[in-house]
């Protein structure tokens, strides 16, 4: 289950880089990506297979903030390129 979610989040931040690419957003919106892998990384490092404790921490505390720090880079993404227009 660990390295099918490793795997999982591995495609999440390619396709969002490249998904970044292709609907030409910001810098600010890439910079959301790239903390985001961080994010990820270290969810990934708190889990290990012999060592389950973290878990929770992982899951929700990671993933909270996580999705806070996307939902943030991409409302300042919409707002910076609408006010360049």
């Amino acid at each position: 289950a660990l390295k099918i979610a490793a795997a999982s989040h591995l495609i999440t931040f390619l396709l969002l880089l490249l998904s970044a690419w292709v609907i030409g957003t910001s810098w600010i919106f890439v910079l959301a990506v790239l903390v985001m892998g961080g994010i990820l990384f270290y969810e990934h490092r708190l889990v290990r297979p012999d060592n389950l404790l973290k878990v929770n921490i992982a899951f929700f505390d990671a993933n909270g903030w996580l999705a806070l720090t996307m939902l943030i880079g991409a409302i300042l993404d919409v707002w910076f390129r609408h006010s360049l227009a």
